[in-house]
């Protein structure tokens, strides 16, 4: 059904394996992997609006195909639409990006890399300030700090078991693979880093 389309056969070939039974669904002649559900008719699509397109490297690879990302809103009826638009301009008013650049608190650089912020200094008091504050409350409610790296190796992650979960959303690798050992950046805090400082002595940290 899908010989012709390597991405899909990889995406079951990956996520599926030998044995293992998975959900197609038709729209007409198109023929698609999805766990759905579908609408029964794309007469209940009429309103809708595509809004821009991006590309991307398959599985975030730069070394793998570069493809095209469609993005769109669909809603039931024009009045369901139009409201998603207004919030959306509303939103885009407030997009933390726009308002780090307009009141000088962060600023990205892509030779540093999307979404790692360099703070200005009127950035960093107000994330002195947050922090004070939330460290304030957590010792209040009897919690100590620690802090751990933002990367570790692999296999602590495959330890951890999380590994499996995000493998796939990882940025793309910082270092040549070939010349240091991989590392993986932290998809969310990992209990097993900061575990790792009392070496069991204690029960965990959150």
């Amino acid at each position: 059904m899908f010989a012709d389309n390597p991405f899909k056969i990889e995406i079951m070939d990956d996520k599926i394996g030998e044995g293992s039974g998975s959900s197609v669904y038709r729209q007409g002649d198109f023929v698609d992997l999805c766990r759905g559900p579908h609408v029964p008719t794309t007469a209940m699509l009429r309103w809708f609006k595509l809004t821009s397109t991006s590309t991307s490297y398959w599985k975030a690879d730069s070394s793998r195909e570069s493809l095209v990302r469609i993005y769109g809103w669909c809603f039931a009826n024009k009045q369901d639409l139009q409201n998603h638009e207004t919030m959306m301009r509303e939103a885009a008013k407030r997009d933390h990006r726009k308002l780090g650049k307009d009141l000088q608190l962060f600023h990205i650089d892509e030779m540093v890399g999307q979404g790692l912020i360099l703070w200005t200094p009127r950035g960093s008091i107000v994330r002195n300030e947050l922090q004070n504050f939330i460290s304030s409350h957590l010792r209040r409610q009897g919690y100590n700090q620690v802090y751990t790296p933002h990367i570790g190796k692999l296999d602590l992650y495959r330890t951890s078991g999380h590994y499996p979960y995000y493998q796939e959303s990882q940025y793309p690798p910082l270092v040549e693979r070939d010349l240091m050992t991989k590392l993986a950046h932290e998809g969310f805090s990992c209990g097993e880093l900061s575990n790792l400082m009392d070496e069991g002595e204690i029960e965990g940290y959150l």
